[in-house]
C-alpha cells in the first residue's frame, strides 16, 4: 500500500512538471552578442514581435502577466507602448483614454499615478482582469534577461 502511494505521488510530481510551461527568454552578455543576433545571417533566428505584449483572453495588452504568457510559447520582442501620467509617471499604456482598456474613463494625463491605481486592465473582449496599470520601470525590471523590447512612445505633451 504505502509502495502504491509513493508512486502515486510521484507520477503526480512527474506530471505536473511536464505541465509547467517553460519561459523562451532572450538574454544577451553584451552589446555585440545582442547586435550580432539581430543581424541577418545563415543561422538567422526568426522573432515573433508580440504587439501590445500579446494580449489574448484573460490577458490585457501592455501588462507583464500577458507577457509572461506570451514567452511560454516562444521567445518573442515585446513591443510595448509608453504613455505620460498627471505627475510625469512613465505607464504602460497605448490609447491616451483610459475607456477601451480599462475600467477607468478620461485622458491618462488627467490622472496620477496613484488614481490610475484605482482602475484594473481589461482584456481585448473587454473582460476585467486582475491586473494594474504598471509603470515602465516595472516592467523594464520584469525584462531583464527574458525579452528584447520594443518601446512605442505615446507621450503628449500639453501645453497651458
Amino acid at each position: 500500500m504505502k509502495k502504491s502511494i509513493f508512486v502515486f505521488i510521484g507520477l503526480l510530481f512527474f506530471a505536473f512538471g511536464f505541465s509547467q510551461k517553460q519561459l523562451h527568454t532572450i538574454s544577451f552578455n553584451n552589446n555585440t552578442d545582442f547586435k550580432s543576433f539581430f543581424r541577418a545571417s545563415s543561422n538567422f533566428y526568426p522573432m515573433v514581435s508580440a504587439h501590445r505584449g500579446g494580449p489574448t483572453k484573460g490577458f490585457p495588452e501592455n501588462c507583464t502577466a500577458t507577457f509572461e504568457n506570451t514567452i511560454k510559447y516562444n521567445p518573442a520582442v515585446i513591443e510595448t507602448d509608453i504613455a505620460l501620467t498627471k505627475d510625469s509617471v512613465l505607464v504602460m499604456m497605448h490609447d491616451n483614454m483610459l475607456d477601451r482598456t480599462t475600467t477607468g474613463t478620461g485622458n491618462i494625463n488627467d490622472y496620477t499615478y496613484k488614481e490610475l491605481q484605482e482602475f484594473f486592465l481589461q482584456d481585448n473582449e473587454g473582460n476585467v482582469t486582475s491586473y494594474k496599470i504598471e509603470t515602465l520601470d516595472e516592467v523594464l525590471q520584469w525584462g531583464k534577461d527574458k525579452v528584447v523590447y520594443t518601446l512605442d512612445v505615446n507621450v503628449v505633451c500639453l501645453l497651458k
